[in-house]
């Protein structure tokens, strides 16, 4: 790991923060003393399931996954989290172990807060918890929404809303955006094979919803993308192909 406090601001990322900008300045101060700035040069195992969560992370670049193992090894990946995101809420502030394995990309730059420190904050400022609720109730809504809706959607609405929902995790919040991934963790996220990707993408690209290029994705308008996604008529009248 290397040192970033020359690139990053620990004290400034915790003022623009949702949940920490409410606290004191000397709140803010001391908490922005006790964060740690990482990179991680290869994909890393940060924490493993079923083990207490040290060290809270607020992702700067590149993504952290969340992902199963089963007995044998294999493994699938849930979900992931890019810039601006913090993934561990739920593990960090209660006694709740998490189930799953958690993982940084290679070239991943994150701010690390202690657990420790970050309850010890809580406790001493509950007002927090009201705060920390609306980012877990937000992730749940995007979480029961893909589990929802894409076992109702056609294959080709299907990836778009996994783009959708990954441009979200992301921090992509404007009408366009680039999402860094690449054609093969897209094909993993979704859950079908590279080339049913490829030819899904195309697809969207005919409808100028996604420009794909080698390692990212480009959305001119992630409104339009969003819609189609949801477009119950487009799904009914298509039904499942695949």
């Amino acid at each position: 790991m290397v040192n970033l406090r020359s690139a990053y601001d620990p004290l400034a990322l915790l003022q623009e923060s949702a949940v920490f900008g409410i606290l004191p300045e000397a709140e803010l101060q001391r908490l922005a003393g006790t964060c740690r700035l990482e990179t991680y040069k290869v994909a890393t195992l940060l924490s493993r399931a079923r083990e207490p969560v040290q060290w809270h992370r607020l992702v700067l670049r590149g993504h952290i996954e969340i992902s199963a193992r089963d007995a044998s090894g294999d493994e699938v990946v849930l979900t992931e989290f890019g810039p601006g995101s913090w993934p561990m809420w739920v593990a960090c502030v209660t006694d709740v172990l998490p189930a799953n394995d958690t993982c940084s990309s290679a070239g991943c730059v994150c701010m690390a807060m202690p657990t420790a420190e970050l309850r010890a904050t809580c406790e001493r400022w509950p007002q927090l918890y009201r705060r920390i609720l609306i980012e877990v109730g937000m992730r749940m809504r995007m979480v029961m929404e893909w589990t929802s809706q894409s076992v109702l959607l056609r294959p080709e609405q299907r990836l778009a809303k996994l783009l959708v929902i990954l441009a979200r995790t992301h921090g992509i919040t404007g009408t366009a955006g680039r999402l860094p991934i690449t054609q093969a963790r897209l094909a993993r996220l979704a859950g079908c094979s590279r080339s049913s990707v490829s030819e899904l993408l195309g697809l969207l690209r005919q409808r100028k919803l996604v420009d794909a290029h080698y390692g990212w994705m480009q959305f001119d308008d992630l409104g339009a993308l969003t819609a189609f996604a949801d477009d119950s008529a487009t799904r009914a009248g298509a039904g499942h192909s695949r």
